[in-house]
C-alpha cells in the first residue's frame, strides 16, 4: 500500500503544503548533500537546479542518485538487487541484453565483488546459477579492475 500525501494548511501565511513521503526523503537526501559537501560548488549549483518549480520529480531522482552514486561510487541498492535478480533467474542469457550490461557497468568494484560471491554461496538454490555465468562474471570484473588500474 503507498503512502498517501498529507496536506497542511499554514494558517499565518495562507499557504498549502503538500507533504508526501517521497518529498522527505528528497529532503533527508539534500540535507546530507549540503552538509557533507557544502565545499563542492558542483553539489551546490546542481542543487539550485533541483530546487526549481519547473524540474520534474524525475528528473530530481535521477540527479539525486548520479550525485551520491559519484560520491560513494556505487549503484544505488535496486540496481543491485536488480542484477541479482536478473542473474539467478535467468542466469548467463541477460549478460548480452543491453539493461543487465547497463546495470553491471553501474555497479562499483565492491559490489561487483559481492554480486559474484552471493551467486557463489547461493548456486544451489538457483538452478540458473553455472559455472558458465560465473566464468562470464569473472572476466568482466577482471577486465573492469585492469582498466581501472591504467
Amino acid at each position: 500500500m503507498t503512502a498517501l500525501p498529507t496536506i497542511n494548511q499554514n494558517k499565518s501565511r495562507g499557504a498549502i503544503r503538500v507533504a508526501h513521503p517521497a518529498c522527505s526523503v528528497f529532503e533527508e537526501r539534500c540535507d546530507a548533500l549540503l552538509i557533507n559537501r557544502r565545499d563542492s560548488a558542483r553539489t551546490s549549483r546542481a542543487l539550485r537546479r533541483l530546487m526549481r518549480d519547473s524540474v520534474s520529480l524525475e528528473y530530481v531522482r535521477d540527479e539525486l542518485n548520479w550525485l551520491a552514486r559519484e560520491r560513494y561510487n556505487e549503484a544505488p541498492k535496486a540496481t543491485y538487487d536488480a542484477v541479482v535478480y536478473e542473474l539467478r533467474t535467468y542466469g548467463l542469457p541477460p549478460l548480452s541484453k543491453p539493461n543487465c550490461q547497463r546495470r553491471l557497468a553501474d555497479l562499483s568494484i565492491a559490489q561487483f565483488k559481492n554480486l559474484m560471491a552471493g551467486l557463489q554461496r547461493r548456486r544451489g538454490q538457483y538452478p540458473n546459477v553455472s559455472d558458465e555465468l560465473l566464468t562470464a562474471l569473472a572476466t568482466i570484473y577482471d577486465a573492469r579492475v585492469t582498466s581501472d588500474e591504467r
